[in-house]
């Protein structure tokens, strides 16, 4: 039986969107098992064997919300919530599955937390950019929310037109988003997300005489 109880600890999981991915503790170094299995028992208890439903296979991921959203092509996964090794709630029909993206996600980053607003996950393809609100953490319906696929908004297209082609290039400076576009370098400063100014002072003072 498979239980979401897990002591904090750090993971290096290495992913190339083709192989299962590899998991380093800093000791021990294993390869996932995506495979899906599900048992019942004689009382139609739901079984997750540990040793299945581990991380999906994929080329990006974000680590927010306490998930890891993975993502390999069209298709976007997300983790248990706090077990970056364990893809088991999506196996529920009303959890919001899987995200579907119009072409191949090429990069992905977590946008993270300020004030009142949710977390959430920028996800870019070459031609769009999307959010995920990760900070909605009750993601089956229940009693304590309606859960992702009764969030309104939950997966949102923020810009037609602008998407990523470097998907290392996404990176937060200064509370500011900046990512390599089609078009040239994208910075993004959404509105109620970050407490930042515009008028930012120079960062490359090494380059200050030849200016």
């Amino acid at each position: 039986v498979y239980v979401n109880n897990l002591v904090p600890r750090n993971l290096l999981i290495i992913q190339d969107g083709i192989n299962r991915p590899a998991i380093w503790d800093g000791v021990v170094g294993v390869t996932a098992n995506p495979e899906k299995k599900v048992t019942t028992d004689a009382d139609g208890n739901t079984l997750y064997d540990a040793a299945y439903n581990q991380t999906r296979i994929g080329l990006w991921s974000a680590w927010s919300g306490d998930r890891l959203f993975v993502f390999n092509g069209r298709l976007g996964f997300a983790s248990d919530l706090g077990d970056p090794t364990h893809f088991t709630e999506e196996l529920t029909l009303t959890s919001f599955p899987v995200m579907v993206f119009p072409d191949e996600v090429t990069g992905a980053i977590d946008r993270g937390t300020s004030g009142n607003n949710q977390s959430a996950v920028i996800v870019c393809t070459r031609t769009t950019t999307w959010t995920l609100f990760s900070g909605v953490r009750n993601r089956i319906p229940s009693a304590y929310g309606a859960g992702w696929a009764n969030t309104a908004g939950w997966m949102t297209k923020i810009f037609s037109g602008v998407g990523c082609v470097a998907g290392k290039s996404m990176t937060v400076h200064r509370g500011l988003l900046y990512w390599r576009s089609l078009d040239g370098l994208v910075v993004f400063d959404s509105v109620n997300t970050v407490n930042s100014t515009q008028n930012l002072p120079i960062i490359d003072q090494e380059m200050a005489y030849s200016k």
